[in-house]
């Protein structure tokens, strides 16, 4: 009975991923997605291991425009003992966290310096601020922006984003 409740709402998480804007037009994977930087980058193979359990690799290799706020192996490292493994053993906590990574569109770096606020693909409002040049969402610091893909952009985060 719990898988079959996990199994529902993980499929209806990553539908709902779909269903955001540009899904409709994305059929084939891009010459360089989101997926393809984060591999060629190196620091993002627990994220791209993340990504696959939850079933959303797939998604940011064939659809867009999105931006990403992709924490580092070091951020995931970070997260208190034994974290990170629930994480990794529950899909359904899985998605939802990594749901608050992405949003949708493409945020560049100019852009997101002029809000205080970016909400993501399930909703879930992350707050932007900026003090001496240096850009946080939430209690993460904007470490690298630009990493540019065909399905959108990828802002690199110091640490894993939680909800608010």
């Amino acid at each position: 009975m719990k898988k079959a409740v996990v199994a529902s709402v993980l499929s209806s998480l990553v539908f709902a991923l779909l269903l955001l804007p540009g899904a409709a037009d994305a059929q084939t994977p891009f010459d360089r997605s989101l997926i393809d930087v984060l591999e060629e980058e190196g620091e993002f193979t627990i994220l791209l291991e993340a990504l696959e359990i939850a079933a959303f690799d797939q998604a940011l290799a064939t659809d867009g425009p999105y931006t990403l706020f992709a924490p580092t192996d070091d951020a995931f490292r970070s997260l208190p003992e034994g974290q990170l493994e629930a994480f990794l053993e529950n899909p359904e906590a899985l998605a939802g966290l990594l749901g608050i990574h992405l949003a949708p569109g493409e945020i560049d770096a100019a852009m997101l310096a002029e809000r205080d606020m970016v909400e993501t693909a399930f909703g879930e409002p992350l707050m932007v601020t900026i003090e001496d040049d240096v850009v946080r969402v939430n209690e993460a610091t904007v470490t690298e922006s630009g990493h540019t893909a065909d399905n959108g952009l990828i802002h690199v985060v110091d640490r894993v984003i939680m909800a608010n």
